[in-house]
């Protein structure tokens, strides 16, 4: 299905407990799962480029986006919410489409095939100090590209800005709270970037030793206040095909003026 572009009218670039999944009841979020139970059914949207039709015939196909997703050794994207899919087919969409050139969209469904254990935040937390701790350097060397980038694009919002602006990386201290959360919330950043962050290759390798999936703290709560976005370790593995829906350019303006509804009776714009 062909997805004609959009017109950008006031669209912000996003840039750079105790209930299981599948038993949402409402607010207050974020919830901390630590299960993601078999059987949840979980949405991604993919993309392929018109002019390349190796890719659109991949991408197109959810079974063979879920193998290369493993084989290239990324994360996926995923949602559940139902607010989390027009927020994904809405702006994420619209950003696909202006920012990536996307011609073709989809949104492949999967089911989860086995019961996959989730850190708490925590515990991500905790994962991110124990890759410090061992690549100093190398950390703080993406931190400060990070850094430089959060406030050239003016990500976040004012208090996140200024934490950003004031951020020391050559004096992070990793035993200060304030500093290593800071920390976090700047990798965070870098997460959608494994083939170029050393950083985030190497909180990969080491959270996927003992978790299966996470949730998306870049995201949950922060991009156009999406509830439950999930980063599933080994789609390959854990993930059962079940199909796919083309999305066109109706069903992106319907689910964008939802959001953008929802975000403007907060007072708040919508991100891309």
């Amino acid at each position: 299905m062909i997805v004609k572009k959009l017109k950008a009218n006031e669209l912000q670039h996003h840039g750079v407990k105790g209930q299981k999944w599948g038993v949402r009841n409402g607010p207050p979020y974020p919830i901390e799962d630590t299960v993601l139970k078999k059987g949840t059914k979980l949405n991604t949207v993919a993309m392929a480029k018109k002019d390349n039709m190796e890719s659109m015939v991949s991408l197109g196909n959810p079974e063979v986006y879920r193998q290369i997703k493993g084989l290239k050794k990324q994360w996926m994207y995923t949602y559940n919410n139902d607010y989390d899919q027009d927020v994904y087919k809405g702006p994420f969409a619209a950003y696909l489409i202006q920012s990536r050139g996307a011609q073709y969209l989809d949104e492949h469904k999967y089911e989860v095939v086995k019961d996959l254990k989730m850190p708490t935040k925590k515990q991500r937390i905790d994962e991110f100090a124990e890759v410090y701790k061992n690549n100093k350097n190398i950390v703080k060397k993406d931190l400060e590209n990070i850094k430089q980038v959060l406030i050239k694009y003016n990500v976040g919002n004012d208090s996140e800005k200024k934490m950003y602006r004031n951020f020391n990386v050559k004096k992070f201290n990793i035993n200060d709270d304030e500093q290593l959360n800071c920390a976090y919330n700047m990798f965070n950043h870098m997460m959608e970037n494994i083939s170029t962050s050393k950083t985030a290759q190497l909180y990969k390798q080491q959270i996927e030793k003992k978790f299966d999936a996470m949730v998306d703290d870049n995201n949950q709560g922060v991009y156009n206040d999406a509830k439950d976005p999930i980063i599933v370790f080994r789609a390959e593995e854990v993930l059962r095909t079940i199909g796919t829906m083309p999305i066109n350019s109706k069903d992106v303006n319907e689910s964008l003026e939802k959001v953008r509804k929802k975000m403007e009776d907060q007072g708040k714009r919508v991100k891309l």
